[in-house]
């Protein structure tokens, strides 16, 4: 009995240590290893030698994570489409950017309501939705809009 133990306890460890080597696919790649597109991205806004911290690429989801060294983290697809901008730490997103990745009813909402400015967070969902993290210090909230601009929900 005290064998059997021992050999399930093994066997669950090693299915364990399976998972533990399947989920840490991250891969660290150097900068001129991004798709064209999101390479284009980041120079148009922040200058043609950005400074990186790291850039990582997911094999399993096709995720390229962009961590730059003024605080901002970047998430792009394998042809490097935006998917994700974070802001630094007690900074928001400039708003020249939100111009860039929001569709233009997302950005006059936005502006209607003095929020524009606000902005923490910028994710393009799966289903070509749009969430945008209002000022998570202070007030946070979440904004949902669907591909077409149009506010579905409001997470608080």
């Amino acid at each position: 009995m005290n064998g059997k133990l021992r050999l399930l306890a093994l066997a669950l460890g090693a299915v364990v240590m399976g998972n533990v080597a399947l989920a840490d696919d991250d891969e660290n790649i150097s900068y001129v290893e991004l798709p064209e597109n999101a390479k284009v991205f980041i120079e148009k806004h922040f200058g043609n030698n950005p400074a990186t911290k790291e850039v990582e690429y997911k094999d399993v989801s096709g995720v390229y994570t962009v961590e730059l060294r003024n605080g901002y983290d970047l998430k792009f697809n394998s042809k490097g489409a935006i998917l994700e901008i974070d802001s630094p730490d007690r900074s928001d997103i400039k708003s020249t950017i939100a111009k860039d990745v929001l569709p233009s009813k997302i950005i006059t909402y936005l502006s209607d309501k003095s929020l524009l400015n606000n902005i923490d967070e910028i994710k393009i969902l799966r289903n070509g939705d749009y969430m945008v993290e209002i000022d998570k210090i202070m007030n946070s909230r979440k904004l949902r809009f669907d591909k077409d601009g149009q506010l579905v929900k409001q997470i608080r």
